[in-house]
């Protein structure tokens, strides 16, 4: 993770992925992400209350946008592509959910959660996820780490086969 020294944000986000090394330096740096496998992003207060008193809860929405200004302009379509190519394949793995990222309980399979927070899905979406968490002051702990898998992989947003990925954002709030 890179840090600006100019720019300091309350929650820090780290995705537990290898950045891909970039050939030109003008290149962003971008990470490939492998379908189905579980991934943990890490979501810290740096800045927490200074009252100790209770227990204090967060809300953090996950979700995949595009980084293509193709894409952007019609997320739509899109969606509705990986949707009806790839997404019903699969939604019989999800009680036939169509869910492009996934968040995974940590009490189902053999991930486990680490730390001290609780964390329970909210709501989920095509694109996306929103949970709620604790974190436990007498712990000193103001992190969560969150479990997601991906279900979808760049080149699924194109009916031709061979063509270079779609670049998607991770994005949480």
């Amino acid at each position: 993770m890179v840090t600006n020294a100019l720019y300091r944000f309350r929650y820090n986000v780290t995705l537990q992925a290898p950045t891909a090394v970039h050939q030109n330096g003008n290149e962003k740096p971008i990470t490939y992400l492998n379908k189905g496998q579980p991934y943990s992003l890490t979501v810290e207060d740096s800045s927490p209350p200074t009252n100790k008193a209770g227990i204090f809860e967060y809300r953090t929405t996950v979700h995949v946008s595009f980084e293509g200004e193709g894409q952007r302009s019609d997320p739509v379509a899109s969606w509705r592509l990986w949707k009806e190519i790839r997404g019903l394949e699969d939604a019989h793995e999800r009680e036939g959910k169509v869910l492009a990222v996934e968040y995974i309980d940590p009490s189902h399979g053999d991930v486990r959660n680490q730390g001290h927070c609780q964390v329970q899905i909210e709501e989920a979406s095509l694109n996306g996820f929103c949970v709620n968490w604790t974190a436990d002051p007498t712990a000193n702990v103001y992190m969560a780490p969150i479990l997601l898998k991906f279900n979808s992989v760049s080149t699924d947003f194109s009916r031709s086969k061979g063509v270079k990925g779609v670049p998607v954002r991770l994005c949480a709030k």
